[in-house]
C-alpha cells in the first residue's frame, strides 16, 4: 500500500495521499516512484528484475502520474 484516502476525502479522479511513512517521487519522464518501510525489498529469486525496478533506494512502479494541488496522486497511464 502506498497511498490512503479517508472516506471524506474521497475522489474518483485520484488514489489518494501518500501514506505515513511512504515517499512518493515522480522521475523526470513521470514515472511514479516509492520508497519505504512497506515497498518490496526485491523479486525472489530475480536479481536482474529487482536491479531494474529498484534503484537508487526507489522502486520504479512502471506507472505514470501526477500529483494534484492538495498533494494527491493521480495515475495518468503506464510506461
Amino acid at each position: 500500500m502506498a497511498t490512503i484516502t479517508e472516506p471524506e476525502d474521497y475522489r474518483a479522479d485520484v488514489v489518494g495521499s501518500p501514506f505515513p511513512g511512504t515517499e512518493i517521487a515522480l522521475a523526470e519522464d513521470g514515472e511514479i516512484l516509492l520508497r519505504g518501510p512497506n515497498v518490496m525489498d526485491g523479486y525472489w529469486g530475480d536479481e536482474d528484475a529487482t536491479a531494474y525496478a529498484i534503484r537508487d533506494g526507489w522502486y520504479h512502479t512502471g506507472d505514470l502520474g501526477e500529483f494534484t494541488d492538495d498533494g494527491a496522486l493521480r495515475v495518468t497511464g503506464r510506461k
